[in-house]
């Protein structure tokens, strides 16, 4: 059941005609959507009453906006009302054009109808849950469809400026997303990815005006508009009282985000949603709320197809599409810029707007999809102080050793060390070294990876190999004390990794439509608009990266050693992941 308390607010709609067309038809428009009241086609009033085909009557009209306010409350699971600062309407505009299109995003021949009026919805009292009624308008004879757009951004007014077709309006935009998800000004166009109106199969239909205010008052066309902004939020849920491992300052940034967005995103189904794929296991129903024509809750955005075909995320042509971190960078002002956000570690139960990333379905990968970047302090309580096979006479390592988090770390095959107890293993390998003859094949892991982790800055392994213990524990002793002098930087090489201060990092892709049914399928991953995303650490268990991974084309199916994935879909739509790392 859904109850909701609504008020009105009036708008008076003026308009500069394209080119020299006489001006002749008038209509009633209610917009509505996620911000708004949350309406089915049901609540859709068509009334036939005197309706102008011709363009050879005049009547007259007002607007009315109906919008949600703070009071409106939902029993409806999956969805989440905007802030008041997510809702608020300063400024709209409807943009007519003289046909449709629905295939966008994804055709290139597709149609490209032509613009006929553009019009501004001035507000009575600007700001307010309610304001003066509106005056009548009246729109071409030609206009057959509508899109609009609310808060519109100063780039989206630049870009439509002397436009007169329908891709050149919705050309795809670069712009900060502190731009486009303005406290008080989020900016919004129509929800079903397309322009309007539309019949009960989303398919385009064409205007219906009336010769008489009364008349089309009596049948307003109702309009759904999503926020552009998708909207993520990250929570340590974590209980340290059970977790194998101490966990402490946790932090998390987005990582892999558009810098580009469509007006308007043509939807399309996921593989989940797609009633084709019912017999490998799909689920073959649409369930996002707010998509009332049954398309598809994925979204086809700016590089969806193309861009996508290259593996170079290192190159200006990358960067030009995403803000991303590279591989071993810092947040910091200069290696990060994302609308405001930059230098920023977030805390728990934070959150983070973004403009809306989605891809094919074999670019699933953490170059290319939107993923957040956690990082906290993970360590054990105790480790070992040395190894249990001692090959010394002076070696004891029967204490433990307590961390509490300002240690650096070393993870290495199954065991984790401070680099102070990792040399104890090296000494005690290094001594049976050089006991053993000279001939023999000793095996020093725990050395040759070290070595092989500081690379040029290498310690010389030289000595008398066949040397008595009292000899070979000289030497070892030395070149324990050559390595100490080294100083390590958080990294990997191979499987030996360096953690400064006991922190990791943490990649995790964003979940859209997950199925257990498929494999990194299309719509899995990604984030769309009118979404909020809810990533909840629900365990960590391992640690992660010693540096911030950059993108890469890992997939997230293949980076089962620290994730393990659930995700609760509750069709602003509003979807649930817990991870477990």
């Amino acid at each position: 059941m859904i109850k909701e308390e609504k008020k009105q607010t009036k708008y008076l709609l003026t308009f500069k005609t394209i080119g020299t067309m006489k001006m002749r038809k008038f209509f009633a428009l209610v917009l509505t959507g996620a911000l708004f009241a949350a309406c089915s086609t049901d609540d859709m009033v068509e009334v036939d009453n005197g309706v102008i085909t011709t363009g050879e009557k005049d009547a007259w009209v007002y607007l009315n906006i109906v919008t949600a306010n703070g009071s409106m409350t939902r029993n409806l699971n999956g969805i989440q009302n905007g802030t008041d600062k997510e809702s608020k309407v300063t400024d709209v505009m409807a943009i007519f054009f003289d046909g449709h299109v629905d295939d966008h995003g994804t055709n290139a021949s597709a149609a490209n109808p032509n613009v006929v009026n553009v019009g501004t919805m001035i507000l009575g009292t600007p700001g307010q849950p309610s304001g003066a009624q509106g005056a009548a308008f009246e729109i071409s004879k030609d206009a057959k469809s509508i899109l609009v757009i609310v808060n519109p951004t100063a780039k989206f007014k630049a870009q439509i400026n002397s436009k007169t077709k329908f891709a050149e309006i919705n050309a795809a935009i670069a712009e900060d997303i502190a731009d486009v998800a303005k406290d008080d000004n989020f900016m919004m166009t129509n929800a079903k990815g397309a322009l309007e109106p539309s019949d009960a199969d989303g398919v385009g239909e064409t205007l219906k005006t009336y010769p008489t205010a009364g008349a089309a008052e009596g049948a307003p066309l109702t309009i759904k508009v999503d926020r552009v902004a998708a909207k993520i939020r990250v929570y340590n849920d974590v209980d340290v009282a059970t977790n194998t491992l101490e966990v402490s300052d946790f932090g998390w940034v987005e990582n892999a985000t558009n810098k580009k967005y469509f007006p308007i995103s043509q939807r399309i189904a996921t593989w989940n949603e797609d009633p084709g794929n019912t017999g490998d296991g799909a689920l073959g129903t649409f369930r996002a709320p707010y998509d009332q024509y049954k398309i598809g809750s994925y979204r086809v955005d700016p590089n969806y197809l193309a861009g996508k075909n290259s593996n170079a995320f290192t190159t200006a042509a990358y960067t030009d599409e995403y803000n991303a971190i590279a591989d071993g960078g810092a947040i910091t002002d200069a290696t990060w810029s994302n609308g405001g956000n930059a230098g920023t570690w977030r805390g728990s139960a934070t959150s983070a707007y973004c403009l809306e990333n989605t891809q094919v379905a074999e670019k699933n990968s953490h170059a290319w999809t939107t993923h957040v970047i956690v990082k906290a302090k993970v360590y054990p309580k105790t480790i070992p102080s040395g190894p249990t096979t001692i090959n010394s006479s002076d070696g004891d390592y029967t204490n433990d050793v307590t961390l509490n988090g300002t240690q650096d770390l070393i993870a290495y095959g199954s065991g984790i060390y401070t680099y102070t107890t990792y040399l104890n293993f090296v000494y005690e390998e290094l001594v049976g070294y050089f006991m053993s003859p000279d001939e023999s094949s000793y095996s020093t892991p725990f050395t040759d990876a070290l070595n092989a982790f500081l690379a040029g800055n290498a310690v010389a392994i030289t000595g008398t190999r066949g040397d008595s213990k009292a000899g070979a524990m000289v030497t070892a002793d030395g070149l324990r004390t050559a390595f100490a002098g080294k100083t390590l930087a958080a990294g990997t090489v191979g499987t030996f990794k360096y953690y400064a201060v006991s922190t990791s990092y943490y990649k995790i892709m964003i979940k859209h439509d997950d199925t257990a049914a498929a494999m990194n399928a299309l719509g899995e991953f990604g984030v769309v608009r009118n979404s909020v995303y809810d990533v909840r650490i629900g365990s960590i268990s391992n640690l992660g990266y010693p540096e911030i991974p950059g993108p890469d084309e890992t997939k997230d199916e293949e980076d089962k050693a620290w994730l393990s994935v659930k995700i609760d879909i509750n069709p602003w739509t509003w979807y649930t992941q817990t991870e477990h790392l």
